[in-house]
């Protein structure tokens, strides 16, 4: 399970940051500029590999208006009342490459209103279209945990099959011309 105070630090990022959840900045850029430090040391941080120090995490929670206990201990989602599957449902819906909204909605056997609905968080899915809508979003994202209970909403890492096609692309064409060179027979072979 990740860590509590890593989704806490998520959430309230999340929930005070509307530029966060139209994720026209990330987290980790947020999070840096609170607590001033880098941002390999906020993404550090969000990975659970390295912990705020007492100083940082003070700056954190006077920011946000939280006291320690609070935020040590406790869900802030689930204080808070959030209703994750809504949350991730609006979210991931959203994050669907163009076409692919009308192909869920067949696939679920939804109309466009009621996706529609879905994705602004007016309604949710029960049932099995809450069934079929879990098995398609799990399927186009590579979703390893349950999206009824596990935050992706707070993830800045979230994306389709075309985004991660398109980052591995990237990534290749970034690769120094030698480590290419070493990797092309084994990618090749890889992609054959």
């Amino acid at each position: 399970m990740e860590n509590v105070i890593i989704h806490n630090i998520k959430y309230l990022i999340w929930k005070e940051n509307n530029e966060i959840r139209s994720r026209k900045i990330s987290t980790k850029d947020v999070l840096a500029k609170i607590v001033d430090i880098p941002q390999s040391e906020a993404m550090a941080v969000l990975q659970g590999r390295k912990q705020l120090s007492t100083a940082q995490q003070d700056l954190l929670l006077k920011y946000f208006h939280v006291d320690e206990e609070t935020f040590i201990l406790g869900s802030l989602l689930e204080l808070d009342n959030v209703c994750i599957v809504k949350e991730n449902i609006s979210f991931l819906i959203n994050q669907l490459e163009h076409g692919k909204k009308s192909e869920l909605g067949d696939f679920v056997g939804a109309n466009h209103s009621t996706v529609w609905r879905w994705c602004s968080g007016e309604s949710v899915p029960t049932g099995k279209k809450l069934e079929a809508l879990v098995l398609f979003l799990n399927n186009y994202f590579f979703l390893d945990k349950d999206i009824r209970t596990y935050p992706f909403f707070l993830d800045d890492n979230i994306s389709g099959i075309y985004s991660k096609k398109q980052q591995l692309s990237q990534m290749i064409f970034e690769l120094p011309d030698e480590e290419f060179k070493s990797l092309y027979s084994s990618l090749k072979k890889l992609l054959s």
